[in-house]
Parts: C-alpha cells; sequence; structure tokens
C-alpha cells in the first residue's frame, strides 16, 4: 500500500503522456507505475512491472546506475534533480530523459522512492543552437578520461561557447562546465560499483588530480564519500569515515 500522497501523485499522471513515474521500495521493487511506464517496457498493464526490479528490464550497465542511484538516495536522503540518463525499452532502444529522484516520507508508510522522467527533446539538426547538443553530449558521454573542456564540447556542437551555454541551460538546466563535472562523477560512481580499482585508479580514470579531489566533489554531490558509496550499493557495512 502506498502512502496517500504518493498515490496522489501516481494518480495524477496516471495517463499522462511523455511523463513517467515510478514508486519503489527501499529493496528496489516498483510498488507503482503510470501507463507511459508501462509502455515503455513495451508491458500490458501495471501487474506486469509491479514487484519487479529494474534488472528485469533494463541491459545491466543501466541496471546497476539506477540500483546506485537508489542505494544513495536511501543512504543519504539528497533528491536528485533534473538529471540526464538514458533509458531503454524492452527493444534496447535508448532515449535521453530528466530525471528527478526523492525519498519521500509519510507518518505509519516505510520511505518510498519517487522518481519522475520526462524526455528530453534534444534537437539534432536544424539551425536551432540546441541542434547540435546532442553531439556534445554523445562527445560527454564518450570521454573516459575526464580531460574533455567545455570548448571540446563547443566544436562537436559547432556551436560558440556562450552558444553551448545557453542551449544547455535551456535544455537540461545546467551549464557545460556542471554538466561535464557530473558526467565524470557518474562515471566515477559506476567504476565503483561495477569494479575493484582501487579509488586512486578510479580518480586517475576520471581525470581528478587524486584521490582526495575526487572524494571532495564526490561527497559534495552524493552525500557520501567514494568508499561509503561503494560500500553501499554492494550491500557491505559502509565506513564511517
Amino acid at each position: 500500500m502506498l502512502p496517500p500522497s504518493t498515490q496522489l501523485l501516481v494518480d495524477l499522471f496516471e495517463a499522462t503522456p511523455h511523463v513517467m513515474i515510478f514508486v519503489k521500495d527501499q529493496h528496489g521493487h516498483y510498488l507503482a507505475v503510470n501507463d507511459m511506464f508501462v509502455r515503455r517496457m513495451q508491458r500490458q498493464r501495471q501487474s506486469d512491472v509491479v514487484g519487479y526490479c529494474a534488472d528485469d528490464f533494463f541491459p545491466p550497465d543501466l541496471a546497476i546506475a539506477y540500483r546506485a542511484q537508489d542505494q544513495s538516495l536511501l543512504r543519504t536522503g539528497l533528491p536528485v534533480r533534473n538529471q540526464l540518463e538514458i533509458i531503454t525499452d524492452a527493444h534496447g532502444r535508448r532515449e535521453w530523459f530528466l530525471t528527478t529522484r526523492l525519498l519521500h516520507h509519510d507518518k505509519g508508510f516505510d520511505p518510498v522512492i519517487v522518481a519522475v522522467s520526462t524526455q528530453a527533446h534534444i534537437a539534432v539538426r536544424g539551425h536551432d543552437p540546441g541542434a547540435g547538443l546532442q553531439a556534445a553530449i554523445d562527445l560527454a558521454g564518450r570521454d573516459r578520461q575526464g580531460r574533455l573542456r567545455v570548448i571540446d564540447l563547443a566544436r562537436a556542437a559547432q556551436l560558440t561557447t556562450d552558444q553551448l551555454e545557453r542551449a544547455m541551460r535551456n535544455v537540461l538546466g545546467v551549464s557545460p562546465k556542471q554538466y561535464l563535472m557530473r558526467t565524470r562523477l557518474d562515471r566515477a560512481a559506476m567504476l565503483l560499483a561495477t569494479t575493484d580499482l582501487t579509488i586512486s585508479d578510479v580518480a586517475a580514470k576520471c581525470g581528478y588530480y587524486d584521490q582526495s579531489q575526487l572524494t571532495k566533489y564526490f561527497k559534495a554531490a552524493m552525500g557520501l564519500t567514494p568508499r561509503q558509496y561503494r560500500a553501499t550499493v554492494r550491500n557491505e557495512q559502509p565506513p564511517s569515515q
């Protein structure tokens, strides 16, 4: 049974197009979804999704990322707002969505994870300054060393840095510099969750000067140190420091 305020949100967006709503318990099971989410998963009914986990619908790399996000949210309570992320459908098609995810408490009920995702309409052609944004985003996603600069994204988008700044803020709500920082943090989180690399090695692979710089930015964004994050997503006892 969902908290009344959460049920109201799900009912409100029950059949709203272009908006996906889901509610999860603390173990990652879907408690409620709207029709858009069901269609995205290529299922027929909400009962085909409720009770299952992200692992049952998404490729392993995305399922791990979603699980890590959930565990970080449960651990810290810090909401994530308008995060650009990839969501696939049952056929494996990947599209960009802006997702806001928060932990909701209602008296007498266990905390639940509530998320709202809307499709990010990023132009890929034409004369709109946002038309090159997809190329910039794709380049940032391919950066494996954390060495890209804003000027590199602007060149990929065939825009000036000022045009890129306006386009990215209009579509994603962040500056190119902020987006690059978030991309590096997301890659660090993925490496922490899926590999046994030392934290120093993770820092080096993601473009940080050293482990202490990674720890500083990671804790500011995630609410956890890299060590705590790794322990949390692996369901181990997190270190106190």
